[in-house]
């Protein structure tokens, strides 16, 4: 029934977490598993899109000092 090239891991949760879980499994027809995997894998997903918005971030303020200092150039 596993899925080929998994790995089974243990985690421990709060019984408040589990009861959300099942419940959230349960609207969804699905079971624990499928919506713990769909969360962790949209975490994932936002988790790496993190470095590249840190790096547009950083590019959006490099051009701004940039364009700073150019301006106090001018002003010279």
């Amino acid at each position: 029934m596993g899925e080929r090239g998994s790995t089974v891991i243990s985690i421990r949760l709060p019984e408040d977490m589990v009861r959300e879980l099942n419940s959230i499994a349960e609207m969804e027809g699905c079971s624990r598993a499928k919506v713990i995997r769909d969360a962790l894998l949209n975490y994932l997903k936002e988790y790496a899109d993190c470095p590249i918005a840190e790096e547009r971030q950083r590019e959006k303020d490099d051009s701004a000092t940039h364009d700073r200092l150019m301006e106090g150039e001018h002003e010279e």
